[in-house]
């Protein structure tokens, strides 16, 4: 069976086999300053005798505009997904506070306790138990505190 590690792929007589991202090849991972080089070259390179005509060239200028749209909207929603998933974890975390949280730790134990705060730092968010920073997707349970009751 093929093993995975670090973007390659070992076949089983352990033959190395780089797995490349569709987005990364051909004209998805030109950007638009390499189309616009690319364009500049064909200009220059181009058969004097039989020039690239008007039409040509404002079609692949309308494409590389489009490529820039495209590539500035990508980015965008990329920041907007990203705050999404900040904003969205950060309200669950806080939802947790005060609260009896069961979760399992990175050694693989269990702890209980009060949720006391809740932090958010690369990109995950953090609760902290007993004084245990604690991330709040290991969270398998959540309740009144026994004393609330």
């Amino acid at each position: 069976m093929p093993t995975v590690t670090d973007n390659v792929v070992y076949t089983p007589g352990g033959q190395p086999i780089k797995i490349v991202d569709p987005s990364e090849t051909g004209f998805n991972a030109m950007d638009s300053e390499a189309f616009l080089k690319l364009l500049v070259t064909q200009l220059q390179n181009q058969d004097p005798s039989a020039p690239m005509s008007n039409e040509e060239l404002l079609g692949q200028i309308s494409g590389m505009r489009e490529l820039q749209s495209s590539l500035e909207l990508s980015e965008t929603l990329d920041s907007l997904a990203a705050s999404q998933a900040y904003v969205s974890q950060t309200q669950l975390a806080s939802s947790f506070i005060g609260k009896e949280v069961t979760a399992f730790k990175e050694d693989g134990t269990s702890i209980t306790g009060i949720a006391e705060s809740a932090v958010f730092e690369g990109g995950a968010a953090y609760l902290k138990i007993n004084g245990e920073k604690i991330p709040v997707a290991n969270v398998t349970a959540v309740g009144v505190p026994s004393d609330a009751e």
